[in-house]
């Protein structure tokens, strides 16, 4: 919902989206079946606690450090002795990282010790980022899916929003109450709009997969994680047993989700034409504080739906595996999230089915509106444009630098909007997981102009093992000091490039100051402060004269977000924030 780094105000792009309706096509949803799990749960494989090295060495490598003032002639004697070369140093430190004989490592360090010279010599030790898992059964397809690919455990890390997420509406077909994944999951409220009553069980099964993408019980050993573990969603039908529904019916059901507390509004559904009433609803729900989470469409055009293409709401397209765009695209358009994703399903036909991955637009809408959950339970006191904004801003671009037509704003990035830094990638092992399902579109809907959603798959058969319980992977434990500290320390390292100029890492904090420090050897990188309500609280620009930038704050019980950014320049930096607790 930002504008931020648009060649064109939101307003306008809209205004093309607009004039170009009489053309759009009718959404299709589809849904694509692969290995469907029944009841049973079959196969499947459950997920290491982490993907990256937690423990160990690194090997060939010695780190050591010298006493002060010690010669740069001694200190190569030393090392030309103890069979080393020197790898890198670190000036700040006094290190040296040196390459030895993978295997010497231990008899190096003892030589290296023997000198009055050396005030310590070690491995060089290694870690990894602790992603953030889950024992359910389908979590490692759900990783290989499409969740690795915009950093879903990362930013678990920061928040899974078990403690208690914000309410979210779900517009759809309605939600089967009887999904194992999905009990304790809907909020009491819940209304059909299409029978007038407060029967909201799906009869078409579109709904029960957006659902279970948002809020999927998680971490139970039953089925998939859902993408925020506390949130409540309140299920408001408003299409029937075909998928399809009147825009009436919508706006009304878009106005009772705003009256009944909603600060997400999911509508995975879509129609060709502008709607006066259905406009009226999204701006009522933007006067109530909501975040209206529409879907772009999924036939590859210049096409935009409604309700996505109003400005106010925040338009979804999808991605391939590949980044690549495969719906509506246009100047309507603001983020993108992967359009292949494991879901809970719910079928008259398969009754026994409980799993699908589930294709589309309708499918990267929830994504979205997950983040935007997790964000919100986060950060309790932002808004729906704070929000929206910050999923805009920490986006990984794709395409053209900055917005643009096909790609709006770029991928959603889980890690960065929740404020925990991504590594570099490394080459990720390929679980033995449940094979990858073949696509199998569903017919795609001709009813027009109402919004259409028809996903009738053709289940594939599901192999039905027994499999070997898997212990609930446990987290490294991270040593507490004892007293608690009054503060806490985090150190980030990271790059800038002319695709992603900033980097934004959230904080909460207590009563106190908070120091943050810039380190870099590149000028014209800014690093600022923010409160959690948008107000910039300090800012500072590193020059070649001073590679350090340090901002000390005084700072109250709250979240703020700490953001360095640069002109599109190639650029590394250090940051290091100390916060009060």
């Amino acid at each position: 919902m930002s504008s931020v780094g648009s060649t064109r105000s939101r307003t306008q792009r809209r205004a093309l989206a607009a004039a170009i309706a009489s053309l759009a096509m009718v959404l299709g949803f589809t849904l694509v079946a692969g290995y469907v799990a029944a009841s049973n749960r079959p196969n499947a494989f459950v997920a290491p606690a982490s993907n990256a090295p937690t423990s160990g060495h690194v090997a060939g490598a010695v780190v050591v450090r010298y006493v002060r003032g010690t010669s740069a002639a001694a200190i190569a004697g030393l090392e030309h002795r103890a069979g080393a070369s020197l790898s890198s140093t670190i000036s700040d430190l006094g290190v040296h990282v040196l390459r030895v004989t993978p295997g010497s490592e231990a008899s190096t360090i003892a030589q290296l010790r023997h000198s009055s010279s050396v005030v310590y010599a070690e491995l060089d030790g290694q870690a990894g980022a602790l992603d953030t898992n889950t024992n359910d059964y389908y979590w490692a397809s759900q990783k290989t899916q499409s969740y690795t690919q915009i950093h879903v455990p990362l930013g678990w890390d920061a928040t899974t929003g078990a403690t208690g997420g914000p309410l979210v509406a779900v517009l759809d077909t309605g939600a089967d109450p009887n999904h194992p994944d999905l009990q304790g999951r809907f909020a009491t409220g819940g209304w059909n709009e299409v029978g007038g009553n407060s029967n909201t069980a799906d009869d078409n099964g579109h709904g029960t997969m957006v659902t279970g993408i948002i809020a999927a019980n998680s971490n139970n050993t039953e089925g998939i994680a859902g993408l925020c573990w506390g949130c409540q969603v309140l299920e408001v039908k408003v299409l029937d047993s075909t998928g399809s529904g009147s825009y009436s019916n919508i706006a009304a059901g878009i106005t009772y989700a705003a009256d009944h507390g909603a600060r997400i509004i999911n509508l995975s559904l879509g129609g060709s034409s502008a709607s006066s009433t259905l406009q009226s609803a999204v701006d009522y729900a933007i006067s109530k504080g909501a975040l209206v989470v529409a879907a772009a469409g999924n036939s590859t055009c210049n096409c935009i739906l409604y309700p996505a293409a109003y400005t106010e709401t925040l338009a979804v397209g999808s991605v391939t595996s590949a980044d690549a765009n495969n719906a509506a695209y246009g100047s309507a358009l603001d983020i993108m999230a992967p359009g292949s994703n494991w879901a809970t399903y719910w079928s008259a036909a398969y009754p026994t089915l409980k799993y699908a991955v589930f294709t589309g637009t309708s499918s990267a809408s929830p994504v979205v509106s997950g983040l935007a959950a997790l964000l919100m339970a986060q950060n309790p006191t932002w808004t729906a444009s704070q929000v929206a904004s910050r999923m805009e801003s920490t986006a990984t671009d794709l395409g053209s630098t900055g917005w643009d037509s096909t790609y709006g704003y770029g991928l959603v990035d889980f890690s960065a909007a929740l404020g925990v830094q991504a590594p570099s990638p490394t080459p990720t092992p390929n679980p033995t997981a449940t094979p990858s399902p073949t696509p199998t579109p569903s017919p795609t809907p001709t009813a027009t102009p109402t919004p259409s959603a028809s996903p009738s798959p053709t289940p594939t058969a599901t192999p039905t093992p027994t499999p070997t319980p898997t212990p609930t992977p446990t987290p490294s434990p991270t040593p507490t000091p004892s007293p608690s500290p009054t503060s806490s320390t985090v150190s980030y390292s990271s790059t800038l490039n002319t695709k992603q100029k900033t980097r934004s890492y959230a904080v909460t904090c207590g009563t106190g100051t908070m120091t943050v420090t810039l380190k870099t050897s590149v000028a014209g990188l800014t690093l600022k402060v923010v409160s959690s309500i948008g107000q910039a609280l300090g800012s500072a620009s590193s020059s070649l004269a001073q590679s350090s930038v340090t901002l000390t704050l005084p700072v109250s019980p709250g979240s703020y977000s700490v953001v360095v950014s640069d002109s599109g320049t190639k650029a590394a930096f250090t940051l290091t924030i100390t916060y009060p607790n």
